[in-house]
């Protein structure tokens, strides 16, 4: 590398997108104009950093302080669920797909599986070809955000640094702490305070960044409510279409002789009616279903009396 040489980051942008042809189309397509506003409003950050203190009660969970708060550090949000971890229920739902998916491989002649693997390794290869385009587009999105947030009224804040007083969820929870959190390191210092704890009203952060107060300071709760342990997700009641093949044979062979309509009775291996007719589905099987559904579908409701309260008590 010559190092008596150098760039500014304006003139080796220029250079880089006539060199490629590509990323001169991608920015042409993404980027054309905007580096005007950026120079007017971005480039200001000076005029447009302000402090905000808000209370919060809520203690914190260390483990996640990292992957919520100061993951939000320099990054304009307009929705706080983005610094959720994924839901349990998602997890769930990825690995039954997978199943899923694998119980359909399995199941494929060996011209079927070809066909997928080549149709497969097709995606695989036009996604890598948009990759490029792909990345250049979020940045240039989020750029755009953070040019926002410089504007009151636009609905997303950034926050640069974060000092509060706060309690913690695990670990010694007899004192209060200190945190302090920025785009480079965390801190979370013990005040040494178990015989003279803070008053409920003395827990809060002070936020400094851009458009705190002007957007939503909700929203700004809502940020440093990421990092907790989350209140639980209210459960779907289930429909018979919900319920998949595996789980209707289980239903059925633990009810064969429930919901069966007049005249008919199992023998052990076929429904048979008064006439001697036979067969091997149950007669009743909707009736059945929805008295399971019925009978499963208590128990969530229960469970989302519950959760609907602890919503309540949260506010």
């Amino acid at each position: 590398m010559h190092t008596r040489y150098s760039f500014d980051l304006e003139l080796l942008s220029q250079i880089l997108m006539r060199q490629n042809e590509k990323f001169n189309m991608l920015y042409t397509k993404y980027f054309y104009g905007f580096e005007k506003e950026g120079a007017t409003v971005s480039y200001r950050e000076g005029k447009a950093i302000q402090g905000h203190y808000i209370q919060y009660k809520y203690p914190i969970l260390e483990t996640a302080i990292d992957l919520t708060l100061q993951k939000a550090i320099n990054f304009p949000i307009a929705d706080a669920s983005i610094l959720l971890p994924k839901s349990q229920a998602k997890i769930d739902a990825e690995r039954i797909e997978a199943e899923e998916l694998e119980k359909r491989i399995a199941a494929m002649d060996s011209r079927e599986k070809r066909k997928y693997e080549a149709e497969k390794r097709k995606k695989e290869r036009l996604e890598a070809d948009l990759e490029s385009e792909r990345l250049l587009k979020q940045q240039i999105d989020i750029q755009k955000k953070i040019v926002a947030s410089a504007q009151p009224g636009k609905g997303l804040i950034m926050i640069e640094r974060l000092r509060g007083l706060v309690r913690i969820e695990n670990g010694d929870t007899d004192q209060d702490y200190q945190l302090t959190v920025t785009n480079a390191d965390v801190t979370l210092r013990p005040m040494k305070n178990h015989k003279n704890r803070l008053n409920e009203n003395d827990y809060g952060f002070l936020a400094y960044g851009r458009n705190l107060p002007d957007n939503s300071e909700e929203l700004l709760r809502e940020v440093l409510k990421t990092c907790r342990t989350q209140l639980r997700a209210k459960q779907n009641m289930r429909q018979i279409s919900d319920l998949s093949k595996d789980e209707i044979q289980a239903i059925v062979d633990a009810r064969n002789g429930e919901c069966l309509p007049d005249g008919w009775y199992f023998s052990g291996r076929f429904y048979v009616d008064q006439d001697g007719q036979m067969q091997e589905e149950h007669p009743g099987l909707e009736t059945l279903l929805k008295q399971y559904l019925g009978e499963a579908n208590e128990g969530v409701g229960e469970y989302n009396r519950q959760v609907q309260k602890e919503w309540k008590e949260d506010k």
